[in-house]
């Protein structure tokens, strides 16, 4: 039986959690809720007060079920994530450094290259890179389309998203899981835009190895 009081208890924990990298009304969070259905953030809520009454229930298509608030123009992306996953929790928000280097020329270079060995567990041997799409349905197509080119070059999921002049998108299983990706990815940025030029990327044979470490595996699991 479904715990309806305690996933907005959770989403409530992650969206607080998450609100150090939000300002104003940034950002959006999201829970699995039933089987035809998910939470998401309120439209015009802030993530650092977010209380239940701030959560729309919406089906699986993002049309709102709550007649009174209007959910996150986000919902769509939010609804595909977990589906196409299978994740409990995704987080969207817009770190200050990562958003340094995703308003720059470097999104690339930053999307592409590891530097250091929890940025490849956490965030993965690559990130998924989506240029600028205006936010809701739009991006969400674009998303949908990046998402599958990069299952279909790497042969796995990614790990984190990275929209260009936006933000970024973590999930997981847990809170605690969407909160490490979203916490490596802004320590990542933060030592890439202080000298990226002179930065001593791992090699494709040292990203390989650490991802199939079965300590790191472990570690993570």
């Amino acid at each position: 039986m479904v715990d309806k009081i305690k996933i907005k208890k959770d989403l409530i924990q992650l969206a607080t959690s998450h609100s150090p990298y939000v300002v104003g009304y940034e950002g959006n969070v999201s829970a699995r809720y039933t089987d035809k259905t998910f939470l998401v953030k309120a439209s015009g809520k802030r993530m650092n007060s977010l209380v239940s009454d701030d959560l729309v229930e919406c089906s699986w298509d993002s049309v709102s079920l709550d007649p009174e608030r209007r959910a996150s123009m986000e919902a769509p992306f939010h609804s595909l994530i977990l589906r196409k996953t299978g994740c409990n929790f995704v987080a969207h928000t817009h770190p200050p450094h990562s958003m340094r280097i995703l308003c720059r020329n470097l999104s690339s270079t930053f999307a592409n290259y590891r530097f250091f060995p929890d940025q490849v567990v956490f965030n993965g041997m690559k990130s998924c890179l989506v240029n600028y799409y205006h936010p809701g349905d739009e991006l969400c197509q674009a998303i949908e389309k990046e998402f599958h080119k990069f299952v279909e070059i790497y042969n796995t999921e990614p790990k984190i998203i990275l929209l260009k002049n936006h933000g970024i998108i973590t999930w997981g299983k847990t809170i605690e899981e969407c909160l490490v990706k979203t916490e490596i990815c802004e320590k990542s940025a933060m030592i890439f835009k202080e000298d990226h030029k002179n930065i001593c990327f791992l090699g494709k044979d040292e990203v390989k190895k650490i991802l199939n470490d079965e300590k790191e595996k472990y570690r993570q699991n």
